[in-house]
C-alpha cells in the first residue's frame, strides 16, 4: 500500500514523495469568501419585552409632577457573527485514512448594548439616559459541522464554547478535529485541501446568553452559510 500511495502522491506532482515518507503542501493562497448565508431564531428565553415604564404613573394624572418621571429600559440588541474562516494544520495520514487539523471560527459581537433613562409621562422629556454597560456581553456555545459539498462528506464536526465577548470585539476561536475513512476518500479529500479553499457547507447551531437586569437570557439560531474556506499548509504521511 505504502509504494501505492508514494506513486499516487508522485503523480500529483509531489516529487519529494520518491524518497519521504512525509511532508508538505503549500497550496495556493486563499480569501475566504461567503456565498450565502440563512439566519433563523430557533428559541429565545425570555422573550424580548420592549420598553416599558416600571410602574403606571397614576399621581401624575392628577397634577403632581414629580409622580411624571418614570424610569424607561430599552432592551440590549443582541447581534453577531459567526462562522469559519479558516482550515490550517492540516495532516493528512493516507495509509491509516484519516486527517486531522484545526478549523478557526470568527465570532463577531455586534450588538448594541441596553440603555436606561428618566422619562415624563407627560412632555416626552427625558434625563439622565445612560448605556447599561456589560449588557451585550455575549458568550456561550456552538456546534459547527463543515462539510465539502462537492464530496458531500463532512470534513469537520467539531464543539466550542465562546467565552465572554464585549461588543465590537472579534475573536478567533481554533477547534481540533479528526475525519476517518477509507484510502479513496481520503485520497479525494486530500485533493481538494492541496488546491487552497474548499467550497463548503458550514451549519453552526449556537447559544448566546447576556445578562440583563440581574437575568440570565439567552437565544439559540440555526446558521447555514456556504462559502470557499482557505486552507493553509497541509502536511501528507504515507502513514
Amino acid at each position: 500500500m505504502v509504494e501505492y500511495i508514494r506513486e499516487y502522491l508522485v503523480r500529483l506532482g509531489i516529487k519529494s514523495a520518491e524518497y519521504a515518507n512525509e511532508g508538505t503542501v503549500k497550496p495556493p493562497k486563499a480569501e475566504y469568501e461567503m456565498i450565502s448565508k440563512e439566519v433563523k431564531l430557533v428559541s429565545e428565553s425570555p422573550k424580548k419585552q420592549g420598553i416599558k415604564p416600571t410602574f403606571f404613573p397614576l399621581f401624575c394624572i392628577f397634577g403632581f409632577e414629580p409622580w411624571c418621571w418614570v424610569r424607561r429600559y430599552k432592551e440590549p440588541d443582541i447581534k453577531f457573527d459567526i462562522h469559519a474562516i479558516k482550515a490550517r494544520d492540516v495532516h493528512v495520514h493516507l495509509g491509516r485514512g484519516y486527517i486531522e487539523g484545526v478549523i478557526d471560527t470568527l465570532f463577531h459581537n455586534v450588538s448594541e448594548e441596553g440603555k436606561t433613562w428618566l422619562e415624563n409621562v407627560k412632555t416626552g422629556e427625558r434625563r439622565e439616559e445612560r448605556t447599561i454597560e456589560g449588557s451585550a456581553d455575549l458568550l456561550g456555545s456552538f456546534a459547527e459541522k463543515v462539510i465539502i459539498k462537492k464530496l458531500n462528506e463532512v470534513l469537520a464536526d467539531i464543539k466550542n464554547k465562546i467565552d465572554k465577548t464585549k461588543p465590537n470585539i472579534k475573536v478567533t476561536i481554533d477547534s481540533g478535529f479528526e475525519k476517518r475513512g477509507y484510502l479513496d476518500m481520503i485520497k479525494n479529500i486530500f485533493n481538494i485541501l492541496i488546491k487552497g479553499k474548499v467550497y463548503v457547507d458550514d451549519d453552526i447551531d449556537v447559544t448566546v446568553s447576556y445578562s440583563w437586569l440581574g437575568e440570565t437570557r439567552s437565544k439559540t439560531y440555526k446558521i447555514d452559510i456556504t462559502a470557499n474556506l482557505p486552507v493553509e499548509d497541509v502536511h501528507w504521511h504515507l502513514w
